[in-house]
């Protein structure tokens, strides 16, 4: 399945230990001061299949610690982030722009952790989250819990 990519590379900042980060391309939200301005653009960016990816972690299967679903906002294009997301045998993170509770329940069942909320200049926090509207939702027995806990190294 396609979906429009802004790039997939490995890091260590975004998820846990060193992940897959797939750039999702596009996005509403307009957030002034916008980490990833250049992704906003729909018509931007470029084709990918979201076999590849999957692909290219089952040929690393202990390479990475997990998955990470950012952009843009990953949530524009649901139908190739639910099937990458059910796929992958890895934690899933996702950051976006749209709230918890505005998440579908298929998207949120098929996440490990979620960070939510437009980033919004004015109550930057210079740390993580980006800014202090943002939560850090965490999957524990089935169930997400709104903590302020970075995940990046405690979980």
């Amino acid at each position: 399945m396609e979906f429009k990519c802004a790039g997939v590379t490995s890091g260590t900042v975004n998820g846990i230990g060193l992940s897959l980060e797939i750039f999702f391309q596009g996005c509403l939200h307009d957030c002034s001061g916008c980490q990833n301005p250049s992704l906003q653009d729909f018509s931007l960016g470029y084709d990918y299949d979201t076999d590849h990816i999957l692909t290219h972690l089952e040929q690393y299967p202990d390479f990475y610690s997990s998955v990470v679903f950012t952009g843009g906002d990953p949530l524009y294009q649901p139908i190739p982030l639910y099937s990458m997301a059910t796929k992958c045998k890895l934690p899933t993170i996702l950051y976006s722009g749209f709230y918890y509770n505005e998440i579908p329940d298929n998207i949120k069942k098929a996440m490990t952790v979620i960070v939510d909320g437009p980033y919004i200049q004015e109550l930057a926090t210079n740390g993580f989250p980006s800014s202090k509207n943002q939560n850090i939702w965490i999957k524990k027995n089935n169930t997400f819990i709104n903590t302020n806990i970075d995940f990046r190294k405690n979980l």
